[in-house]
């Protein structure tokens, strides 16, 4: 079925596609507008496509230098929490996304931030007010060491009004990504 106007429980499942008004509120903040294709996802082992085989095909416009990858900083815990941010939520909060232009909030890592305190994820959430959002007594968008008083991971485990992020196409809280959140919120000093 083809529509403009989206479509909820696509095949019989909870997922809704949005319409395609929606769809280009999270697709215009990343460049090339196809999700999942950044240079720090791609720098991964396994199977291709990587950001080495890419390269290696002469598939990049702009290849990074041979034998370059840009991994996602710190330990398992605060990789897998990044490495969610940026590819969950980093196309929208960013200078080009749709919030970008009013919110001072940026989830997507840059090839160029080498240090977890310089990333934009850092210097944007941890221990930095909310601009607009407030809910049960929550003010900050990371409460280091506090997952439960952090707006971020509030938001991510809210479904079914505005609070919920992300606020298209989903229904139900990825718990994997949560806990990923979760864990590495708690880990901070």
């Amino acid at each position: 079925m083809e529509t403009t106007e989206g479509a909820a429980n696509v095949l019989g499942t909870t997922h809704d596609v949005p319409s395609s008004k929606d769809c280009t509120l999270c697709h215009n903040g990343e460049p090339g507008r196809v999700l999942g294709f950044s240079a720090i996802q791609l720098s991964k082992s396994g199977p291709p496509p990587t950001l080495t085989s890419l390269a290696s095909a002469g598939s990049l416009t702009v290849p990074p230098p041979a034998g370059v990858d840009y991994p996602v900083l710190g330990d398992p815990a605060t990789a897998a929490a990044l490495g969610y941010l940026h590819a969950n939520c980093g196309h929208c909060h960013n200078p080009h996304g749709w919030p970008g232009s009013f919110l001072s909030q940026h989830l997507r890592l840059n090839v160029a931030e080498r240090t977890l305190e310089t990333t934009a994820i850092w210097t944007s959430t941890v221990n930095q007010p909310t601009q607009w959002f407030r809910a049960a007594g929550i003010t900050d968008r990371i409460v280091a060491g506090d997952p439960d008083h952090s707006a971020i991971a509030y938001r991510m485990a809210d479904r079914g009004d505005s609070a919920q992020m992300p606020p298209k196409a989903t229904k139900q809280v990825d718990s994997v990504g949560l806990a990923a959140v979760r864990s590495w919120i708690s880990s901070l000093p």
